[in-house]
């Protein structure tokens, strides 16, 4: 508890009807807030700034690492590898916390009013701002290319996973419960192991137990309160064959694959677990999910089917609704049920209503859909052999693609926790995948000299020497009233099509992944003020890069002709589909450009992700990739 002037207050609830002091830290201010991640407790300590506890000993908590705001730390929330701290009048802090002794400030966003509290969902911060209401800030960005960051292998079939705190819990069949440290999410490693007697499936984490669906062997409850040291708590043996778990209050609610229905289990003593009742349901059931009195359940052949478990010993089946597929994966965001379609990918349903569920939209993926995970604007969908679906449901009635990450064998489960994405991907164990990135602002991604020359006479030509990597792409210009030139290192001696006598460079740098960086070792530019020789290119057939690319809100288009002829400049989908029309009839010969803002052929904004942008001439046909961010 964030306790104003005494600082953390840490108390036990053991026994939650008579709670009691366990613990306490005073911070050298006033504690507003506070946030928990594994063993840390990252507080908001008002004029102080932020304070980072180590309370792997509750009783006990010690001093970790701190920083001292120019505000003052009203709110806290923790997402990964970083933390946003609601500040007053400074706005809201983003700060990177891999070493929490030492929290460095990333960015900084002044919210017009006085910033109090904080919330994080997936690439969103919601900030309470006081008089100018509640602020929306994007604090991360989609990777239209996500990068595969870490893995690791296990003995048998991955099939589950969920993600707390530091570690992943993976229900991995005859190998049992697994459970990896991904404190560093580039090197997963194990750090226990719980050999369940059937086939671990699903994982439900609540307080310090591990509740497994264990196939022919019912319900495993497993103490985690040491992951590295795992052991049984207690169990309860069923018929049937459990697939699905979901946890609420002092029951767990079990699927049963065949044959079919819901499981209730009072779990109020952990250590003994015991059957409560059993409802049929029309299919066989595959995953369950609980929201307020109703738990939802992916019913295969008979689609989705809410149960109203108000009154948890007497549940009643009220209503269904028939999507389109074969239901396997669910989860529940809002008024919203997502549904893994085997044959139909991702598919949503109206819950306002739980009596009444509609089904309103869906995207159909490559693969066999299998688990849905949503959180704020995005849907992962694990879709079997076409790997990790990414999916935009800002607007759930038409879901758009976002992204994809081809797993090396078949997408089974998916837990996200900060910027990654844990994939249970059966024979490939563990996968871990960077989806998010909120280290850099990809768009202050342009560096520009000053004037490098100013001759007498005219630039007419320059020649560019570099000793650099694939993730810099370079412009100049000797005309500051002119549009800048495309230029590639080495490609020999460029006509400038605005000669001038001021010449400058730039250059955009791209973000390729984790540790991967654009480098440059050496720079020279060369140029000539004699006409003789000028290889002038603006009479070639070529398609330039566009810039910026990735591109937010709009990017710059050009092309270059030898001749006057009919031109098609188009945008295609990564499914070869034409979603815009840039350009197209007759055109004069050389230099032209045109700049794009995202709009497709029906007007609407196209949706983030992997484009091709194809020119045909009578000259020549060309493609080059372009990448729509959020």
């Amino acid at each position: 508890v964030a306790d104003g002037a005494p600082g953390l207050l840490v108390i036990d609830i053991t026994d939650p009807s008579n709670p009691g002091p366990a613990g306490s830290y005073d911070t050298p201010g006033e504690a507003c807030d506070l946030a928990i991640s594994g063993d840390l407790a990252f507080v908001a300590d008002g004029d102080s700034g932020l304070h980072i506890l180590d309370i792997s000993s509750p009783a006990t908590p010690t001093f970790v690492g701190s920083y001292d705001t120019n505000g003052y730390a009203h709110g806290v929330s923790v997402s990964g590898n970083h933390l946003y701290l609601a500040d007053d009048t400074e706005g809201l802090l983003i700060m990177d916390i891999r070493d929490p002794s030492n929290p460095l400030l990333f960015t900084q966003h002044d919210t017009p009013g006085t910033a109090q509290a904080v919330a994080v969902v997936a690439d969103l911060a919601y900030v309470a701002d006081g008089a100018s209401g509640v602020r929306v800030i994007r604090a991360a960005r989609i990777l239209a290319d996500p990068i595969g960051t870490g893995s690791h292998d296990i003995p048998d079939a991955a099939y589950g996973v969920v993600v707390s705190g530091n570690y992943a819990y993976v229900g991995s069949y005859s190998a049992g419960l697994r459970i990896f440290d991904i404190s560093d999410p580039t090197n997963p490693t194990l750090a226990g192991l719980y050999d369940t007697p059937g086939d671990a499936q699903n994982v439900y984490i609540s307080g310090d137990y591990a509740y497994v669906a264990d196939w022919a062997e019912g319900l495993q409850v497993i103490d985690i309160s040491d992951p590295t040291n795992p052991s049984l708590a207690g169990s309860i043996d069923m018929p049937g064959r459990q697939i699905g778990i979901a946890v609420a209050g002092n029951y767990a609610y079990l699927s049963d694959a065949a044959p079919g229905g819901l499981w209730v289990i009072d779990i109020t003593d952990p250590t003994n677990p015991t059957q409560v009742t059993n409802i049929p349901t029309p299919g066989s059931t595959r995953y369950v999910e609980v929201a307020g009195d109703y738990a939802y359940i992916a019913d295969v052949d008979s689609g989705l089917q809410v149960v109203d478990i108000s009154d948890p010993t007497s549940p009643v089946l009220v209503a269904g609704c028939n999507a389109p597929g074969i239901e396997r994966g669910l989860a529940i965001s809002g008024n919203y049920a997502y549904l893994g379609s085997d044959l139909e990918g991702l598919q949503v349903v109206d819950i306002s209503d739980p009596l009444n569920p509609v089904h309103v939209g869906g995207y159909d993926t490559p693969g066999q859909s299998r688990r849905v995970r949503v959180q704020g604007d995005y849907a992962y969908v694990t879709d079997h052999a076409s790997g990790l679906q990414i999916i935009d449901v800002s607007d759930p009635t038409n879901p758009t693609f976002a992204a994809v990450y081809d797993t090396p064998s078949h997408a089974h489960c998916v837990a996200v926790q900060g910027d990654f994405a844990y994939v249970a991907d059966w024979a490939s164990g563990l996968q871990v995948i960077e989806i998010f990135q909120r280290r850099f602002d990809l768009e202050m991604n342009l560096a520009q000299s000053t004037v490098v020359e100013q001759p007498v006479d005219p630039i007419l030509r320059v020649r560019l020497l570099t000793t650099q990597n694939d993730l810099i792409h370079w412009e100049v210009s000797a005309d500051t009233s002119a549009p800048w030139q495309e230029i590639s290192p080495d490609e020999g001696w460029r006509a400038l099509l605005a000669p001038g006598t001021n010449l400058r460079w730039r250059c955009t740098q791209t973000y390729a992944g984790a540790g991967i960086n654009p480098i440059c070792y050496d720079l020279s530019l060369q140029y000539d003020s004699d006409v003789a020789g000028i290889d002038g290119r603006a009479g070639t057939f070529e398609l330039y890069p566009c810039r910026p690319n990735p591109f937010s809100t709009e990017t710059t288009v050009r092309f270059s002709l030898p001749r006057a002829e009919p031109v098609s400049l188009t945008v295609h989908d990564v499914r070869g589909r034409e979603v815009a029309v840039l350009a197209i009839g007759e055109h004069t010969s050389g230099e032209h450009r045109r700049v794009w803002t995202g709009t497709g052929t029906g007007g609407a904004q196209i949706a983030p992700g992997i484009y091709f942008l194809r020119l045909r001439t009578g000259s020549g046909s060309t493609t080059r990739k372009l990448i729509r961010l959020h």
